[in-house]
């Protein structure tokens, strides 16, 4: 049966908007995925990936940068590098700061930072317990994905697009299924084949 000339260009245009309401989908899940186990390979190899937040080491970083911080011993951090750091005092808060003087001591050595952008150092003295942090790598409006990805909203629209991914995938398995014939549905039922004739 031949549909109607009306018809049909409703159906190209419902199967466009499908076809491209799924590839945006699959972009959606390629990219927040992608990033989440980039995120999770780095730390394994050492690395720490941070947003930048605010505007305190413009313009070597600016807002929405994506910073790369590798793991250093303590020791080996010097006078001028960024390095990324829990605030000591406060909510503790992530900063990346430059360090402007290098005290040594008896635990190891203390870090006086600052923005690049601030006019005062930092009020507190930075100290590792552990490995030190210092920003190898920045990549320009790299955190803003990050920090799309962690916000609700972000979240939403991630799970949305697993969601429509998932059914564009399964679809075919379920829509191709041949229906069997039901004479309680109205359906005409199954020909029986005929029995092969037998000559005496």
């Amino acid at each position: 049966m031949r549909l109607p000339a009306a018809t049909r260009p409703a159906g190209v245009a419902t199967a466009a908007i499908r076809r491209v309401t799924v590839t945006l989908a699959t972009l959606v899940c390629v990219l927040g995925i992608g990033s989440l186990l980039g995120v999770s390979l780095a730390n394994r190899a050492g690395y720490q990936m941070l947003g930048m937040k605010t505007g305190s080491m413009r313009p070597v970083i600016n807002p929405g940068d994506l910073v790369i911080a590798r793991a250093v011993r303590p020791t080996d951090i010097r006078n001028g590098d960024v390095i990324t750091f829990r605030a000591p005092l406060g909510s503790h808060a992530p900063y990346t700061h430059r360090v402007v003087r290098v005290i040594s001591g008896p635990d190891g050595p203390q870090f006086i930072t600052k923005g690049d952008a601030n006019a005062t150092p930092d009020v507190w003295k930075v100290h590792y317990t552990a490995e030190g942090w210092r920003i190898s790598h920045v990549l320009r409006h790299g955190g803003l994905l990050m920090a799309f990805e962690q916000s609700v909203p972000g979240r939403r629209v991630l799970a949305l697009a697993v969601f429509i991914t998932t059914v564009a995938l399964l679809w075919p398995v379920f829509a191709g299924r041949p229906r069997t014939s039901d004479p309680a549905a109205g359906g005409e039922p199954a020909a029986m084949p005929h029995p092969d004739k037998v000559t005496a």
